[in-house]
């Protein structure tokens, strides 16, 4: 990604970057220019149940990222209602579902990014490193760097019970 955005920077070629391709208005389309397929990296690296967070990479869905954290008998708090959209797609615009108006959308639960920025600088970004940049990435459509990697908050899972009388 970090190669890509630099020869795309020296000859003036746009790019745009495409996660699970679920935007409404063609955004991730690349006119005359470059489209980054995320779908590559979608890989879930970590999971903590102690410090309750998980790392993953930006082109994981969110379905499989719920396989993943079910068999460590984890979850996410809050994800889009379309679970075939990437985690870095989601974060880059913000992700509401159901869960939203007690947990936040999905980008709250971001505690840490990795981004490329269009200059193909890799950069770790929190509320305490790289402040400016982490808010800026989250919910800015892709248009301050590519996130690679993040880090989410979690909880333990609870699955739905149904009481029938």
């Amino acid at each position: 990604v970090s190669a890509l955005l630099k020869a795309a920077q020296a000859h003036r070629v746009p790019v745009t970057v495409r996660g699970g391709g679920l935007t409404t208005e063609g955004e991730s389309v690349a006119f005359g220019g470059l489209l980054l397929d995320m779908t590559g990296m979608s890989r879930v690296l970590a999971v903590d149940k102690a410090k309750r967070t998980v790392r993953t990479e930006a082109g994981v869905f969110w379905a499989s990222l719920a396989e993943v954290l079910r068999r460590h008998g984890m979850d996410y708090l809050s994800a889009p209602l379309n679970l075939t959209s990437s985690v870095g797609g989601t974060l880059g615009v913000g992700g509401i579902d159901v869960n939203s108006p007690r947990l936040g959308c999905s980008a709250d639960q971001a505690l840490a990014l990795q981004v490329v920025t269009p200059t193909g600088e890799i950069v770790e970004c929190s509320d305490s490193e790289n402040p400016e940049l982490f808010r800026r990435v989250i919910l800015g459509y892709g248009q301050f760097g590519v996130i690679t990697e993040a880090t989410l908050a979690i909880r333990p899972y609870t699955p739905l019970r149904m009481r029938y009388y």
